[in-house]
């Protein structure tokens, strides 16, 4: 697995606020501006993008923070999931 996938294992960026999510659909990645429980800032990248979703219904109520997330290999591609505070969930698979 690429180490810097490795930082959705096990809840590791819990409690971090998302702040700002790109999307670069030509170069296949996805950069996500984070603040860490202990403020700092901090860049988590996700090259070799193939599939990307999130709500925003905020069933729990308004939330920016990561609540939890996990990554599971699946043959060729990593399956990320992220949960909000909000209860909303960013999924991410991409080719490992």
């Amino acid at each position: 697995m690429n180490a810097s996938l490795l930082v959705f294992k096990n809840s590791s960026i819990a409690d971090y606020e998302i702040c700002n999510i790109r999307i670069d659909y030509a170069k296949k990645s996805i950069l996500m501006d984070c603040i860490s429980y202990d403020m700092k800032n901090v860049l988590i990248s996700v090259d070799n993008f193939c599939f990307f979703s999130i709500s925003h219904k905020e069933p729990w109520g308004e939330g920016k923070y990561v609540a939890s997330s996990d990554i599971i290999i699946d043959n060729t591609i990593a399956k990320i999931t992220i949960e909000l505070n909000s209860g909303d969930i960013i999924l991410i698979d991409c080719k490992v």
